[in-house]
């Protein structure tokens, strides 16, 4: 009953060959003697990247399931792939870190229980990469951007959650970039000295920044959707700015955001505990 090899790639023609009932039918196969999984992996990356394409959270799912030096290296000398080595690593510890906040929570092949799509964290790391130079974090941009959703997670905690807003993807892209910026006008302005590659120190003023928004904006039923768009990323960051605005000046927190209307709150506030709709995209 030990299986006498593995199928990489063609399963359903197989599958359908032995649904055949009108005879036997011949199949063409190419077999490697000898393969390891490494062997495998390389093989079905080079083969839904060449011909029919895998998706891309197919594809990292198995580099993080295959984290032999060998199969990255071979990926990358082939040309197989367009994948960052050093978003690859990154992924991969945001997905399997001790002290990630993302630990076991990225929407992957291998995990069906995840809710936060991997390139909604490409795209809030980027944010930090894009202004590293001027925050003075070079070659410290994951740990900052673990740093900031660490926070984040301990000061929001309960909207860890897929009915939350938060953890979407033009969410996790315009919150990071809103949180950079801020942080990058203190770096600029404040006489004290600022120093980012200080845990504790980002870690604080990230949650004064925090202190500036409404977490309540996260659950409620929004009036906007197609957020995930270069318009869409401008608009949540002006909202986040007039909210930021707002709670600064005393006035209620939603007052002039686009995203949110009156009708889609509560009274003035939200209703705390409760889980508001989401609007569906």
């Amino acid at each position: 009953n030990k299986p006498s090899a593995v199928i990489v790639d063609g399963q359903h023609r197989v599958i359908g060959a032995s649904q055949y009932e009108n005879g036997d039918i011949h199949l063409n196969v190419v077999g490697i003697l000898g393969a390891d999984s490494t062997e495998g992996a390389f093989q079905f990356l080079v083969i839904n990247n060449n011909s029919s394409k895998v998706s891309p959270s197919h594809v990292k799912a198995l580099f993080t399931d295959y984290k032999e030096e060998e199969l990255l290296k071979r990926m990358l000398d082939s040309g197989s792939t367009n994948l960052d080595e050093e978003k690859i690593t990154a992924l991969d510890y945001l997905d399997r870190g001790a002290d990630s906040p993302f630990k076991g929570q990225i929407k992957w092949a291998k995990n069906n229980k995840g809710f936060i799509v991997s390139n909604a964290l490409e795209a809030g790391l980027n944010e930090i990469e894009n202004r590293s130079t001027l925050l003075g974090i070079q070659d410290l941009e994951l740990d900052t951007f673990l740093q900031i959703w660490i926070t984040i997670r301990k000061d929001w905690d309960r909207l860890w959650n897929k009915e939350s807003h938060l953890l979407e993807k033009a969410c996790v892209q315009a919150l990071t970039a809103f949180i950079s910026d801020s942080l990058l006008q203190q770096k600029l302005f404040l006489d004290e000295d600022v120093d980012y590659s200080d845990p504790e120190f980002l870690a604080q003023k990230t949650s004064q920044i925090l202190k500036r928004l409404e977490p309540n904006f996260f659950e409620v039923e929004w009036t906007t959707t197609g957020l995930d768009t270069r318009a869409g990323q401008e608009l949540l960051i002006e909202d986040l700015k007039q909210m930021t605005s707002n709670i600064r000046n005393k006035r209620t927190w939603y007052q002039g955001l686009q995203t949110v209307s009156a009708g889609s709150v509560s009274g003035e506030t939200t209703k705390k505990g409760s889980r508001p709709r989401k609007s569906k995209s």
